[in-house]
């Protein structure tokens, strides 16, 4: 017992040998805790549901006599005892002979006991006698180093497992730092990819063009087990079929005009990491099927071979369309869908995270812009911005920040925007209110009139700068110098008003 190295079977061996020496009905070994609580570690005779009922499973008051009186505690007959005659414990369980050891806490920092041995018969009267007292007392001695041991290990554990979670939190923040964002669906679908990221099963990412998937897959593979190991991505609409199978499966010299050597697919490329098929509904039924064999079996074909290879890789694929629409109308197959979504990830469109687009512009202008010369975006640029439902997504808003860059403004304001992205602002459109507070310099002031009654007179005309310029009341020529100074399309300023 005492030169065990397992602490949890030197506990059970130590009980189970006093059971069988002592002849005890039932024993258990009662830990203590740092408060002097009493836990179960060890028991033997007992059952499960007597050790976790709510009802009394051995007689704590016998537990906490010894524990007190730091002395092995004999009892002969429990029931007829006069310290133990208001025990419901013992009254309840009938018992008779009861014998408890301390086991001594002997080195400093130790608890004063660290637990206590306890048996019990309920058949019998002096079932314990002294030298089953000085047994039990012998064996708690050496059980000492066992507790000190398990307590030891137990601190390391837990030291251990904090060091781990510490770990993935930094895995999973840097892995996540291109995913900009406070609200509560980024939120979601960051505790998503942790969740996606604590296995290898695989993932289909669903979400529209520009939203991020290939930054979500990216994220799970960097927070992922296989971390260490390859990502390979492919476009699944990017090739024709043949091209795709090759590039999926790789093929041997020979395999058909122009293949003068063996040439490796992605998926073994990918062996030992992550294989991201981005648009992988636009995949034919045929290479469905072939991907289908290949995930179920772990093993590829190349183009031209009848050789099998074993392949390790996860699978993360992202679909910009629902794959389970898709499935009924018989475009994908539904058991590679099931292979597919084991962890589905759904990445929302930017217009349900308005409240991220600041902190996004932030992240744009700091990735893209010159440093010391990065422009200031006007608060009711920013609230513009937010406004626009963005169909083209975060890849759109980035383009956008880039555009705003290149003109090399201090401050971007919402005449320096898209027009589309202006049209979609109350202050942007026909009969709103005047400018904002940002905005109110003289200067920019009537810059901003007179593009809105140039806009206002050219849509009213279809675009016709004659005409526009008569109702103006100036001459066509100036007017065409300011439509030009201030970058007005006509044609846009009509298509506009035709929307």
């Amino acid at each position: 017992v005492g030169g065990g190295t397992d602490p949890g079977h030197m506990l059970d061996l130590a009980i189970g040998l006093l059971v069988e020496a002592t002849g005890a009905e039932r024993g258990l070994l009662v830990l203590l805790d740092e408060e002097g609580e009493p836990t179960e570690t060890a028991a033997r005779n007992l059952r499960d549901e007597e050790l976790s009922g709510p009802r009394f499973s051995y007689s704590r008051r016998l537990v906490q006599a010894a524990a007190s009186e730091r002395q092995p505690v004999l009892i002969p007959d429990a029931l007829n005892d006069p310290r133990f005659a208001e025990a419901e414990s013992v009254a309840t369980l009938a018992i008779r002979s009861v014998l408890a050891v301390p086991v001594l806490g002997e080195r400093e920092g130790d608890p004063p006991v660290l637990a206590v041995l306890y048996l019990d018969d309920r058949t019998q009267t002096g079932r314990f006698d002294p030298e089953a007292r000085e047994l039990a007392r012998r064996l708690s001695a050496e059980l000492a180093p066992a507790f000190r041991l398990a307590r030891e290990r137990a601190r390391l554990e837990q030291d251990v497992a904090g060091l781990r979670s510490r770990v993935q939190e930094a895995d999973l923040a840097a892995a996540t730092a291109e995913l900009v964002g406070a609200s509560a669906p980024l939120r979601q679908l960051i505790d998503t990819i942790a969740r996606a990221a604590r296995t290898e099963l695989p993932v289909l990412i669903e979400g529209e063009s520009g939203a991020g998937k290939e930054l979500v897959a990216r994220a799970i593979h960097a927070a992922g087990r296989r971390k260490r190991g390859p990502f390979v991505g492919e476009s699944c609409a990017a090739l024709a079929d043949s091209l795709l199978e090759r590039e999926l499966f790789g093929h041997v010299q020979g395999a058909f005009t122009g293949a003068d050597q063996d040439r490796p697919g992605i998926l073994q490329a990918a062996s030992g990491g992550t294989l991201f098929l981005d648009e992988v509904n636009s995949m034919s039924p045929a290479l469905q099927a072939k991907l289908l064999r290949a995930l179920q079996e772990k093993q590829i074909r190349p183009v031209g071979s009848e050789r099998l290879l074993k392949v390790d890789v996860r699978v993360i694929a992202a679909s910009n369309e629902p794959l389970t629409a898709l499935v009924e109308q018989g475009r994908f197959r539904q058991d590679l869908y099931y292979r597919l979504a084991v962890m589905p990830v759904r990445v929302p469109p930017l217009r349900e995270r308005p409240d991220d687009v600041p902190l996004l512009v932030d992240h744009f202008v700091r990735k893209h812009g010159e440093e010391g010369a990065a422009p200031v975006f006007a608060d009711a640029a920013l609230r513009t911005l937010s406004a626009y439902p963005w169909p083209g997504n975060v890849r759109e808003l980035e383009n956008t920040v880039r555009r705003a860059l290149a003109l090399r403004v201090d401050r971007v304001l919402v005449r320096h925007l898209p027009v589309e992205v202006r049209a979609s602002a109350k202050d942007a459109r026909p009969g709103a209110a005047p400018l904002p507070a940002e905005e109110t310099s003289l200067p920019e002031a009537l810059e901003r009139l007179e593009r809105e009654l140039i806009e206002r007179a050219l849509r009213a005309v279809q675009g016709n700068v004659s005409q526009a310029a008569r109702r103006l009341g100036i001459e066509r020529t100036k007017l065409g110098r300011r439509i030009k100074a201030l970058g007005i399309e006509a044609g846009k300023a009509k298509r506009r008003e035709e929307d």
